[in-house]
């Protein structure tokens, strides 16, 4: 499992991604937040995820060449704002490259935008939730093929217990803040806000496999990386996590977690 990501991140698709990505979004004056994230099953490496959130307001061709940018993506984009600070409500935009071993890439845009972007939620029996921020748009594609991703942040905590349940996520519901519910292509699954990172490692030790923590132990010794967000997907084994650079607090702050993957690639070159 180590050794599959490793394949990745040595890739020049994912260290061209993360050095342009870098000079395209980052800017002094700035919040900046790049991270990584896995998705896996088991002992089995699904794919990992390179995230790049901007701030500053920049022309589209400074990405439009190395991340595809299909019209809606150009439009949603052409909306976007500069923003200096960095909390649930401006969150910047991000751009995602995933990369596997034996598929080709796929790419996500997302931004937070007003208005009524999703539809309703389509879990029954959880209670109603008023939106606390706006929605969040987030266009997936690989080659010829896009589709829309749709989110819901829910915090009441008999949905938090509902969904806990339904997803089969070993953790207890007073550990979690909140919890993202994704659906798209027919799959669903949620994220959650962990309330501390001994909370998310504890979870990850109960549940991972041998091959799995051996790899956890690798990011977080070797890269010195939090883990962030543990998720799962509906009626499936596969499970995912996401890595930042440890700073004060754990979410809605700076984190440069793809540099130090690149620093530890060169230092150990």
């Amino acid at each position: 499992m180590l050794r599959d990501l490793m394949a990745l991140i040595r890739s020049y698709a994912a260290q061209s991604f993360i050095r342009q990505s870098r000079e395209a979004l980052y800017h002094p004056g700035y919040p900046f937040c790049s991270y990584l994230g896995i998705n896996y099953a088991g002992d089995r490496l699904i794919n990992a995820k390179f995230y790049v959130t901007g701030f500053r307001q920049v022309p589209a061709s400074h990405f439009s060449g190395f991340f595809p940018c299909s019209d809606a993506i150009l439009d949603a984009y052409a909306t976007y704002r500069d923003s200096r600070v960095y909390t649930p409500d401006s969150m910047g935009f991000v751009l995602v490259k995933k990369l596997a071993l034996t598929e080709p890439p796929m790419y996500t845009f997302g931004m937070r935008m007003p208005g009524d972007l999703n539809p309703a939620i389509d879990q029954p029996g959880l209670e109603h939730e008023d939106k606390v921020v706006d929605d969040y748009l987030a266009i997936e594609a690989s080659g010829q093929k896009r589709y829309r991703k749709h989110y819901y942040i829910l915090k009441q905590r008999r949905n938090i217990e509902t969904l806990l349940q339904r997803f089969a996520m070993e953790t207890r519901p007073d550990a979690v803040n909140l919890l993202e519910y994704s659906t798209f292509q027919h799959r669903k699954k949620i994220l959650a806000a962990m309330t501390s990172v001994d909370e998310t490692e504890g979870y990850l030790a109960r549940t991972g496999s041998p091959a799995f923590l051996a790899m956890h132990a690798w990011v977080t010794r070797e890269l010195g990386l939090i883990p962030v967000s543990p998720g799962r997907y509906l009626g499936s084994d596969v499970r995912s996590i996401h890595y930042f650079e440890p700073g004060e607090g754990v979410y809605f702050r700076d984190s440069f977690a793809l540099d130090r993957l690149l620093e530890k690639l060169a230092a150990d070159a």
